[in-house]
């Protein structure tokens, strides 16, 4: 089973998370406690 990106970060944002960063592969999430890295997909492969 796999999760689209925006239904995670929409997942985490409704439970606290914010988005800290934007790295060049990764968005970071944070709730001041945990730190989430969320890969961002590949634009060749859509």
């Amino acid at each position: 089973m796999s999760v689209k990106r925006q239904e995670l970060i929409r997942y985490f944002e409704e439970n606290g998370f914010y988005l800290l960063r934007e790295g060049g592969k990764h968005s970071i999430y944070t709730n001041n406690r945990k730190t989430i890295p969320v890969k961002r997909p590949l634009s060749g492969m859509l």
